[in-house]
Formats: C-alpha cells, structure tokens, sequence
C-alpha cells in the first residue's frame, strides 16, 4: 500500500504521494511554516526551479478554474490543469477545509474543498 511520505526541499517539509513522485508530478502538502508563506512558496519556487505561480482567489464557492499559459488569479476553489503544463506551480490554501488532488491521464486537479 502507498502512503505519503515526509520529505524535504531546500529546507522546507512536506508531504508527497511516492508514486505520483514517480511519475514526475512535483507536488506537496506543507503545513503552517514557521516562516512567512510568501517566503515559503519562493522557496519552493527556487528549489524546484520554477518560475511560474497560478494561485486561485478562494472564495468557498463550486468555481472551477482551467489552468492555461495565463498566470492570472483566477476566482475558484479547484484548479484544473494539464499534463503539459505542470512546469506551473498551481497553489491551494486551506485552514479548516481539506485540500484535496486528484489525477486522471491527462489532467491534475487541486480543489479545496470546504463547507459549503
């Protein structure tokens, strides 16, 4: 059975699913840092040498937002995005909802599913 497992990036934890690892998908839960989270995310960016940010405007609401080459801050609470552009850092926040992900052949979706 698969679980998740604690690893570190340039000094920063976070749990990651092996096999997704595997497969060449970059992706991670952290939890509250002791640092700042724009410091944080930089951090990740620098690490995994990305330069490109899509984090959505959370508002609670069934909004679902497809990733392109736009790196705008969309309104939604799950992101969409395909296989081909994962060079992209998608971001999700969550306190009291969960952060879920998901994967099919060719796409990825991050959703933060809350109480609503």
């Amino acid at each position: 059975m698969s679980t998740f497992e604690l690893t570190n990036a340039g000094g920063i934890e976070y749990y990651h699913y092996a096999p997704w690892t595997e497969e060449g998908i970059v992706h991670g839960f952290i939890g509250r840092s002791k640092g700042n989270f724009e410091q944080t995310l930089t951090a990740l960016l620098d690490y995994f040498s990305i330069d490109d940010v899509v984090r959505a405007k959370q508002t609670h609401s069934n909004k679902v937002y497809k990733v392109s080459q736009s790196s705008q801050l969309p309104e939604a609470d799950a992101l969409v995005v395909s296989r081909d552009l994962l060079g992209k850092l998608c971001v999700i926040v969550t306190a009291d909802c969960l952060p879920l992900l998901c994967k099919n052949q060719h796409h990825f979706g991050l959703i933060h599913a809350g109480w609503r």
